[in-house]
C-alpha cells in the first residue's frame, strides 16, 4: 500500500501495527540495529497516521527474549508471533500467538484454524530443528518449544 492508501484506511475499522523498518530478521541483529527497527517503525508510522500504533508483527515470525524486551521498551501493547497457538488466551498477554489464514483456505481447514487444531506445529518446528542439528553433529539447544509452552503458562 502507498502512504496515502494507508492513511485513508479508517481508524474505527482497520487497526494498523507495525512490521520493521525493513524486514529484517530481528534475532541476529545488534542492539541498536535492533532498537532502529522495532522503535523506528512504530515513530515512523504514528507520525504518517497520526495515531497510536500499539501492535507488532516479527518478520518471518522471527523472536527471541531480547527482541519481545525491545518491543517491550519500545511501548507496544501486544506483539504477535508465527507460532499457531491459540491467541490472546490470557487477556493481558503481550506475545499473542497466530494462525495464518488466505482466501485458498478451504471452508475445513479454516475451521480447523479456528478450532485450534494447528497448536501441534510449534512442537513438530522444535522437533524438526532438534533432528536437523543431531544430523549436523551440533548439539540441539530448546527453542521454540519451551517458549511456546512457557507462553500458554
Amino acid at each position: 500500500m502507498s502512504e496515502e492508501q494507508l492513511c485513508r484506511l479508517p481508524s474505527e475499522l482497520v487497526a494498523i501495527g507495525s512490521h520493521t523498518m525493513t524486514h529484517a530478521f530481528l534475532p541476529s541483529i545488534d542492539k541498536q540495529q535492533l532498537r532502529e527497527e522495532v522503535a523506528g517503525s512504530r515513530t515512523r508510522l504514528e507520525k504518517l497516521l497520526k495515531r497510536p500504533v500499539n501492535t507488532f508483527s516479527f518478520p518471518y515470525g522471527a523472536f527471541n527474549d531480547s527482541v519481545v524486551e525491545e518491543c517491550r521498551e519500545a511501548g507496544y501493547e501486544r506483539v504477535f508471533t508465527a507460532l499457531p497457538v491459540f491467541g490472546v488466551s490470557q487477556p493481558r498477554e503481550f506475545v499473542t500467538g497466530r494462525v495464518g489464514t488466505g482466501p485458498m483456505d478451504w471452508p475445513i481447514e479454516f475451521r480447523l484454524k479456528l478450532a485450534g487444531a494447528y497448536r501441534w506445529l510449534p512442537y513438530a518446528f522444535e522437533l524438526k530443528r532438534r533432528v536437523k542439528s543431531a544430523i549436523r553433529g551440533g548439539a540441539a539447544k530448546p527453542g521454540a518449544l519451551k517458549t511456546a509452552e512457557k507462553r500458554r503458562a
